[in-house]
């Protein structure tokens, strides 16, 4: 859909949710720029708590410029710390030059991170910046529907004049529409 403006795809660990050892519900964040200014308004959204429900806990593995392939090597290590919910928030970087080797390699690192995230039993989120051009959102939108993902709608934040990026308020907004819809899952 071209109206789409903000989106999470999730998948379900193999045999449904994870059992939580704990009552803190332990989150990890992987990712590229978005996932950088997506890191500190999403941990105050997932701290929060309703009366009686568990704490959240959100580690952070971000860096501007990060791709897919760049958490190949660390997904299966840091995942074997048991966390609960695997926020995923790549694909700009690998696929949004035309002729990126880097896009077509995205396919493979997207299938990989579903399949150590089923093996540890983490329910995962793919955090899509669906404002960007519609062919640079198809690209990373095709893989990860191809890996089992289903897209959940959010609403387009307020974006900054470099045209990429949310504001800060844009990442409030974003981080609370992705936190809602985490709750519901």
């Amino acid at each position: 859909m071209l109206c789409v403006v903000g989106a999470l795809i999730a998948a379900e660990p193999e045999g449904g949710r994870r059992v939580r050892q704990s009552s803190r519900v332990r989150c990890l964040l992987v990712g590229d720029s978005f996932g950088v200014g997506l890191a500190e308004p999403l941990r105050i959204e997932c701290e929060r708590t309703d009366a009686g429900a568990p704490g959240y806990w959100l580690t952070l593995r971000v860096q501007r410029g990060a791709t897919a392939t760049d958490w190949i090597g660390d997904i299966d290590a840091l995942l074997a710390h048991n966390y609960d919910t695997l926020f995923v928030s790549l694909g700009t970087n690998d696929c949004v030059e035309p002729n990126s080797v880097t896009c077509s390699r995205f396919g493979d690192a997207i299938r990989h991170i579903m399949t150590s995230a089923k093996r540890h039993g983490t329910y995962v989120m793919f955090i899509v910046p669906s404002w960007l051009r519609a062919d640079w959102v198809e690209r990373i939108r095709a893989p990860i529907r191809a890996s089992g993902g289903i897209i959940v709608e959010t609403q387009r934040p307020e974006i900054s004049p470099d045209g990429l990026h949310p504001t800060r308020n844009g990442y409030e907004q974003w981080a609370r529409a992705i936190a809602a819809r985490w709750r519901l899952s």
